[in-house]
């Protein structure tokens, strides 16, 4: 039920995300236009508005969950949970992007459509410097959204003797703040390197350009995301460095968000393509739209299926250790017998290895073989003494720290 409940919202979060840019961007272009300074107004007004609408929502979302016992059971806490989660995607991203965008209109003279996109003369017309400026705005972005780390460490024990109401405000804001400039950051890096790329006159193709963009952002990303993954595995940063390690798991979202923003904005360009050359066809829009429709039926089941569940079981906190090793060793024994070049004997010590997992899973004691005695295996080498698993301490545990790529059968 979880997982169906996130990924249906996070679809519906996209969709409401980018709704929310086209019609405060509309505001922004039709009235607020005059300037930069007018231009960064239309955030403080959505910001507003979409107050005012969460609010709303979530006096109906309470009336409902109560309506029937006067309490809310698990399913209902889990459906206000994911909406108010999504309702905070939207604001930060919506918000990060107007603001970006009269960034923009501040380092080059030119307010970019509603969409973020300029004309092509300009767009290859960017200098080095406002290059290099509106990627130094992408830093600041990240810097200030360490602050609610340093602050909740600061103020926790007085957060905690506040009232509950008053605490989910502060939750609130703190998340949407959290958001506004993770998304932040993620904007102004993909439109400095797309100025940076563009200004190199590599192409007079747009939807090149995405797609160049797109690779070159994405390994970029990739090998930054392995290198800071590494850092925080290994503890390099401290043992009790809780700060830094989550503001290092801060800058590694900030850096997958940048990754999905650059190939939604090159899958946009090609959308575009496709139904402006066949619009002889069809209309543009109902070419786009099929086209839309086809990529979500396609995309959207291996996401929800895959790489949810496993996102899912790597970063519950409340997963127990031993149980989510178990469950990977029997995963692993399944393509094992399923393998036909799998040997006996491999067989053979995979189900003793997989039988101590379940041991220390279940807490259920090894058995003694009696005082003096040793646990043998008969092998064709002759006995061998049945090692024990390396120890571990059970508990509740990140499973992020759990290599899947080391056989636990092995």
């Amino acid at each position: 039920v979880e997982l169906r409940v996130k990924s249906w919202a996070e679809l519906f979060a996209h969709l409401a995300g980018f709704a929310s840019i086209n019609a405060w961007g509309s505001l922004q272009q039709q009235i607020f236009n005059g300037s930069p300074l007018l231009a960064v107004c239309v955030v403080p007004i959505g910001w507003i508005g979409l107050f005012v609408m969460y609010t709303g929502y979530d006096t109906v979302r309470e009336y409902i969950a109560t309506a029937d016992d006067g309490k809310k059971d698990e399913f209902e806490s889990l459906w206000d949970e994911e909406a108010e989660e999504v309702e905070h995607d939207i604001a930060g991203m919506s918000l990060s992007f107007l603001t970006v965008q009269a960034l923009r209109f501040h380092i080059s003279g030119v307010l970019p459509d509603q969409e973020g996109i300029e004309e092509w003369n300009m767009t290859v017309s960017h200098t080095g410097v406002q290059c290099k400026q509106l990627l130094g705005i992408g830093f600041l972005f990240f810097f200030l959204s360490l602050l609610p780390l340093v602050l909740e460490q600061k103020f926790k024990d007085g957060i905690h003797k506040c009232s509950h109401r008053m605490q989910e405000l502060v939750t609130r804001i703190t998340e949407v703040w959290n958001g506004f400039f993770m998304f932040g950051n993620a904007w102004c890096f993909f439109y400095g390197v797309k100025w940076a790329l563009a200004s190199s006159g590599f192409t007079s193709e747009n939807a090149l350009l995405s797609v160049v963009l797109a690779l070159l952002l994405s390994a970029l990303s990739f090998m930054f995301i392995f290198i800071l993954d590494k850092v925080v595995d290994n503890k390099l940063l401290g043992e009790d460095s809780e700060v830094a390690d989550a503001g290092v798991e801060k800058l590694i979202t900030a850096l997958g968000v940048l990754v999905g923003f650059s190939w939604e904005q090159s899958f946009d360009v090609a959308v575009s393509v496709v139904s402006a050359s066949s619009k002889d066809y069809l209309p543009p829009a109902v070419s786009k739209l099929l086209m839309s429709v086809l990529l979500v039926a396609i995309v959207f089941p291996a996401w929800r299926l895959y790489i949810l569940k496993t996102l899912h079981d790597l970063t519950d906190d409340e997963v127990d250790e031993g149980r989510f090793r178990l469950k990977l060793a029997s995963d692993e024994h399944r393509e094992l017998f399923l393998d036909k070049e799998t040997e006996e004997h491999t067989l053979d010590m995979a189900h003793l290895r997989m039988k101590q997992h379940r041991r220390l899973a279940l807490g259920k004691p090894m058995p003694e073989p009696g005082s003096g005695l040793k646990h043998l295996r008969v092998t064709t080498m002759g006995l061998v003494e049945v090692d024990k698993p390396g120890p571990w301490r059970p508990g509740k545990f990140s499973t992020r720290r759990v290599s899947l790529e080391e056989p636990l059968l092995a």
